[in-house]
């Protein structure tokens, strides 16, 4: 059990507050304005830098800037950036003001009626930019050419919300106010637009189905009724030329993975005469619509394949459905198909009695294309319309034999209802086969969906006891891809199963027995059982088990497991028929040095052979950390690139370039962004919280001492900056487990739930004392007095 989070407070002289130098102390007004870096980007090309600097309460900025320092440009309240493949254009949302949305809030409108979001699109080092308003979420390609898909909101009923939606989203610095309206150039006239009506009679078979219409008033602005304020409108953007497609009413879409396609869910509207639910595929490089299905009451989820050749939807349009019973189907259409086919329904081979396809379950094909994953789950029961809803009487009923405690129950209640079992269908084949169901509930894809088996698990026989034990153990399976059918594996797993990337072995760390294992033909393995030091938490005090510090990554072809030991890394031969090899060399722990992966490849599922690891430095003796560098194969010392009195963290590296993003800290400077080619030359982009420098902060260093048992102690001292080593102060020892590592983390000033404030305090004149402690099982008290009494 963890040690309660305490805090005491020793005060051995107060003092006036006139010895605190000029700098003003801390206060609780200063929380709202404080900053942070959130969320980064770097451009593929390694020259442009998009981020977020955040405000705890309020009004944020985003910040487009080059990673040489060259340029920027701020944008109020921005947030959710992308940037464009060919690295030129730099996209983001823009929120309301947030004075506005509070009083919307406290005047309680409607959905409809609160202030919404716009959307951005900025040429990079320039003033083009192009704004769209009552924007409800945007996708932008992630390969190919440039483009962006936009979902719109309607327009709101009140004119009074209208104009002070647009009058937020317009409060943009003057040299970079455009025209409200989305910019459609190479148009004769800029006031009329490309439209088109979503599922009508005929659906969507290219230009010639688009008509010419003009929807706006003499500012610019749609008018609040006909199609405009029923459905939404979905904009479709080329950022290389500008060019658009306007299209309502839509519900959903979905890209594929080199943005060629794009699936698109037309949405039936009162407004749209003829409209219907459709689903509709857009060919970006041919400006062609095909319609794939109309009419249906209803559909759910779409994917589309990574070789843009197949998409697949879930609908409901079983005939067997009744206004109280809802059955979905799921359909496959593929290039050269007239409209989408029927592959599985409730009456299909395969699918469990009473059992229908989810619309709630994720649709994805496998890289190959030759498969495509669904979710099942029984069909739900008919709810009773017969009773009034106030005359219902609700019982909430447990029993000590449930599985979980009831207020877990009711808190899951809603995710339960939702909850879908995997099945797969085999294109070639045509045929359907379920993988999960209730009693084996979890199984997991591997080789992205290629694999011949798949790992499963279940808790069911130890969910009870996972009441008392505060974890639950597993019984794992291999599932036959082609047939369903189930190998038992290992009963009673303290840990995770996992498949390798290409499918060869299933593997775990079980906590139990503290090591690694692999399972492959019907055989487990131990696979660490060799290594000399141990790859569990050394440190770990408390009565359980304890865990591993991690897997790297497996080696290309399935040829190595790579594990961290605490300071080291180690390469395991998943067969144990080679000895395992320390690819640092024992650096780590002869210079209590740890070394750990820094991935730079969202896309990374294995390591190549040869290629060089990035790893991150952490000086366990004087928390100094850095980067480094190791070349994969022969065991070697890694060289660092840089080691330094900060920490060094949210690393991001540029797709096409040598360039990175990182961000520097201690626990006198805000984490700000940095960018440096190959971790050389470095720029600092971001400067946050300038307003520090009025107030008195403070320092941090390492304190050891020995405790009374014995042990040599280390913990963080706090002093304020005007700190007079000739005056007592009095003192707060805040402790919690082991806290020296963060000595170099910066703590902003804000309201904490349960920890203390720890600059706020040593801003008012504290001394803070944070002793790492070391607990003896069953004395956490005991262990707690002795580090600091």
């Amino acid at each position: 059990m963890r040690p309660i989070l305490i805090t005491i407070s020793f005060f051995f002289l107060l003092f006036p507050s006139s010895t605190i130098a000029q700098k003003k102390p801390l206060d609780h007004s200063v929380y709202d304005g404080w900053q942070s870096v959130t969320e980064r980007r770097i451009s593929p090309d390694g020259r442009w830098a998009v981020y977020v600097v955040d405000v705890q309460e309020g009004d944020g900025q985003v910040v487009v800037q080059r990673t040489d320092d060259s340029y920027l440009k701020v944008f109020p309240r921005g947030y959710n950036v992308s940037i464009s493949p060919d690295s030129r254009y730099a996209v983001f949302r823009i929120k309301p003001r947030y004075a506005d949305v509070r009083q919307a809030r406290i005047r309680k409108a409607k959905p409809d009626d609160m202030p919404k979001d716009s959307l951005v699109i900025v040429r990079m080092g320039t003033d083009s930019v192009v704004l769209y308003d009552r924007v409800k979420s945007y996708r932008m390609t992630e390969r190919g050419a440039s483009r962006l898909a936009i979902l719109r909101e309607r327009m709101p009923s009140d004119t009074s919300v209208k104009k002070a939606a647009k009058d937020s989203a317009m409060a943009l610095p003057d040299t970079v106010k455009k025209a409200f309206e989305p910019v459609v150039p190479n148009r004769p006239d800029a006031k009329r637009k490309r439209k088109l009506s979503v599922g009508g009679d005929r659906g969507w078979d290219g230009p010639e189905d688009w008509e010419d219409v003009d929807d706006s008033d003499a500012e610019g602005d749609e008018k609040s009724d006909g199609a405009s304020a029923e459905g939404t409108e979905l904009v479709l953007h080329d950022l290389s030329t500008g060019e658009g497609n306007r299209l309502k009413p839509v519900s959903d879409y979905v890209w594929s993975r080199n943005g060629k396609w794009l699936a698109i869910k037309g949405a039936a509207s009162k407004a749209v005469p003829g409209s219907l639910n459709t689903v509709v595929v857009w060919r970006a490089m041919e400006n062609r619509f095909d319609t794939v299905s109309r009419g249906a009451a209803d559909y759910g989820n779409m994917a589309v394949d990574d070789m843009e050749r197949q998409l697949a939807f879930v609908a409901e349009r079983d005939s067997a459905s009744t206004p109280r019973t809802r059955t979905y189907g799921l359909f496959h259409w593929r290039n050269g198909y007239d409209s989408a086919v029927a592959l599985v329904g409730r009456n299909t081979a395969g699918m469990p009695v009473h059992w229908t396809v989810s619309e709630h379950a994720p649709l994805s094909f496998s890289r190959s294309g030759q498969r495509l994953f669904f979710g099942t789950a029984p069909i739900a029961p008919i709810k009773d319309t017969t009773t009034p809803e106030i005359d219902m009487v609700k019982v909430d009923v447990w029993h000590h034999r449930d599985e979980y405690l009831q207020p877990q129950q009711l808190k899951t209640l809603e995710q339960e209802k939702k909850r879908s079992h995997l099945a797969v269908y085999h294109l070639q084949q045509g045929r359907m086969v379920q993988l999960a169901d209730r009693d084996l509930p979890q199984v997991l894809t591997a080789q992205e969906g290629d694999a011949d088996r798949f790992p499963a698990f279940t808790d069911r026989p130890y969910r009870l006891e996972s009441q008392w034990r505060g974890r639950t153990l597993r019984d794992v399976y291999s599932v036959d891809v082609n047939d369903g059918s189930r190998t038992l594996v290992a009963k009673g797993l303290n840990g995770m199963p996992q498949a390798s990337p290409q499918g060869r072995y299933l593997w775990w760390y079980d906590a139990s027995t503290r090591h690694y294992h692999t399972w492959a033909d019907g055989k487990t393995v131990r696979i660490s059982g060799k290594v000399p030091t141990a790859l569990h938490d050394e440190l770990f005090d408390m009565p359980d088990d304890p865990g591993p510090y991690g897997a790297v990554r497996w080696l290309e072809n399935d040829e190595a497991l790579l594990v961290y030991d605490r300071y080291d890394i180690w390469r395991l031969d998943p067969l144990d028929r080679k000895s395992p090899v320390n690819l640092t060399a024992g650096v780590g722990r002869r210079t209590k040095t740890s070394y750990r992966y820094v991935p730079t490849d969202p896309e990374e599922r294995f390591l190549r052979n040869g290629q060089d690891l990035l790893l991150r430095v952490f000086d366990e003796r004087d928390k100094r950390s850095g980067m480094a560098l190791l070349p994969e194969g022969k065991p070697s010392a890694p060289t660092h690139l840089f080691l330094k009195d900060d920490a060094v963290d949210q690393v991001v590296k540029a797709r096409d370039a040598d360039t990175y993003l990182y961000t520097r800290e201690t626990f006198s400077s805000p984490p700000d962004l940095y960018a440096g080619r190959g971790f050389g030359n470095e720029v600092r982009l971001s400067r946050i919280n300038p307003q520090q420098q009025g107030y008195n902060w403070g320092t941090a260093e390492l304190f050891r001492w020995k405790a009374y048992d014995g042990r040599e102690a280390t913990g963080i001292l706090y002093k304020p900056e005007d700190f007079d080593p000739s005056k007592k102060y009095p003192m707060i020892a805040y402790f919690y487990e082991r806290l020296s590592d963060n000595l170099h983390r910066y703590i902003p000033p804000a309201p904490t739930p349960s920890r203390l404030n720890i600059s706020f305090f040593v801003s008012r004149g504290y001394l803070v004392l944070a002793p790492d402690i070391s607990y003896t099982r069953g004395y956490p008290g005991r262990s707690a007095y002795d580090h600091v009494v």
